[in-house]
């Protein structure tokens, strides 16, 4: 998605053939259509990656965000790789290969996050056991949309072979 028109039509184009696996944004591409400065914080940016990031969900598809273009800046790629992520897409290009270490790590479910998962999983069995409609996890109601965000954490840690201990 590297011009205004693709993201419009991003559903269209993330479910037009049953190959299609993951969209991917070109911000710079995107940005120079539109007439917008390309900015650090990428305020001018943050419409066009919510559409991708939705239309690749509802497409049941991954979205892949634009690549950050300071090869040499490793901090700034850590926080908007972490913010993409935050967004919900589920990659990030790279533009150097020396950026890819730090894109799986940000993109790589953290040992808190496999340990957090674990319990969620963990708290829906006992309920089960137990027969209780209502599950908590430390005061908070645990439903559907958090197992399976549970879940996931778990299968993409299991896939990348990652433990808590290892995740730190």
């Amino acid at each position: 998605m590297e011009t205004p028109l693709s993201v419009i039509y991003a559903y269209d184009i993330a479910t037009a053939d049953p190959r299609v696996w993951a969209i991917s944004f070109g911000a710079e591409d995107y940005t120079a259509a539109l007439g917008a400065v390309r900015s650090r914080s990428g305020e001018e940016i943050l419409s066009a990656r919510m559409t991708i990031v939705n239309a690749a969900a509802a497409a049941g598809i991954d979205s892949i965000d634009t690549p950050f273009t300071d090869a040499q800046d490793e901090s700034g790629l850590e926080q908007d790789s972490l913010f993409a992520r935050r967004l919900g897409f589920k990659g990030k290009l790279a533009i150097n290969p020396r950026q890819i270490d730090v894109i799986h790590q940000a993109f790589s479910p953290t040992a808190a996050d496999i340990h957090w998962a674990r319990r969620v999983v963990d708290a829906l069995e006992q309920a089960k056991k137990q027969g209780t409609g209502v599950i908590a996890l430390d005061g908070k109601m645990i439903d559907a949309p958090i197992v399976l965000r549970a879940e996931r954490t778990l299968r993409l840690s299991a896939y990348l072979n990652l433990s808590q201990e290892e995740t730190v």
